[in-house]
Order: C-alpha cells, then structure tokens, then sequence
C-alpha cells in the first residue's frame, strides 16, 4: 500500500538522517500539521526526520501497520537509523478536539512525554486505559515501535494541529527531546 501511495503525482516523501532520534509524520496532509510539526521539532532539535505528505486533492489513509519497511527505502532507513522515534498523527473525537493522546511501545517516554506536555498546559492523556485502542499505536508492526527502543505516539486533537499552538507543543517537547538525544533522559 505504501509503495503504491509515494508512486501518485503530488505525494512527497521526504526522509534526513541527523541524531539517533527520530521524528516522523506518516500522514502529512492528511491529517494537518503533522508534518509540519515534524519539521519544526527536527529543526529545534536537529532530529532524523521522516515524513509523507499528501497533496490536498487525496485522501488516502493507510493505516501505520500497513506502512512495511520493504516498501520504502527511506523509511527503513530512518527506523534503523533511530534509537527513539516520536510519530505524530491527528484524530478527532467529539470532546477531544485539544487533547493529545500518547501512545506508543515506550510507555516510560510516553510517560515522559506527557508530563511535559501537560506542565506546559497542554491536555495530554498518557494512560494508555483512558486512550481508544485504535489511537494507543503500540502495536509491534507500528514504524515508531521499530525502533531501538521503541517510540512514542502522539495522537493531536483537530485543535492543536495549526497556528501557535505546533509552536507550543514543540516548545514543551525540545527539552525532553533533547534529553534522549544526550542520553540524559534515556
């Protein structure tokens, strides 16, 4: 699925390998202000970055799952590359339109992640009980649990996906990013 959707006119891949952490959209355009995201964070904190972008004329949803190393050269090369990959995704559930769920494999940096998500007042649920089981992104085929450590998952609300808030949010997030880039949060 995902070698079929990098073939189509307007989609963007876009892959850079810098430090052993990583940070990736999968469904840039799709689900706005993740890859733009992405791109601030990797800029604040000069990390590996991955990212497909959808034109805004298609609307393809491939589930992450289904997002297989074999289909793209880039990708498997940023999975090997990191250590720690935060994936970043959107959602919209009525009443949650500005909470963050923080899923993923690595439930001590999801844990992590969530407190400094919040200490910048920002909903965040880190429970993985209190987080639709389709949004948890822990299954093991999930890219951001692929790599060294595992990763964490960031669900955004339709609320926080644009203007000053991707500012904020990346605000909160640089220095616990660095920290794993330093080793002095792993």
């Amino acid at each position: 699925m995902l070698a079929d959707l990098l073939l189509l006119d307007g989609v963007v891949e876009n892959a850079a390998l810098r430090s052993k952490v990583g940070v990736m959209a999968l469904h840039g355009g799709l689900e706005e202000g993740t890859a733009e995201l992405a791109e601030i964070l990797a800029g604040q904190c000069d990390l590996s970055i991955y990212t497909v972008t959808q034109p805004p004329t298609l609307w393809w949803h491939i589930p992450s799952t289904n997002h297989r190393l074999e289909a793209s050269d880039r990708l498997a090369a940023f999975v090997a590359h990191c250590r720690f990959i935060l994936s970043l995704h959107g959602y919209g559930r009525p009443g949650m339109e500005s909470t963050i769920l923080v899923g993923g494999a690595h439930r001590v940096a999801a844990g992590r992640v969530g407190a400094a998500l919040r200490a910048a007042k920002i909903e965040a649920i880190d429970d993985l009980d209190q987080i639709p089981s389709k949004l948890r992104g822990t299954h093991p085929n999930n890219p951001v649990n692929l790599g060294g450590s595992g990763g964490v998952q960031l669900e955004l609300g339709s609320e926080l996906r644009s203007g000053p808030v991707l500012d904020l949010i990346a605000d909160a997030l640089t220095p616990l990013l660095d920290g794993y880039i330093d080793g002095s949060a792993v």
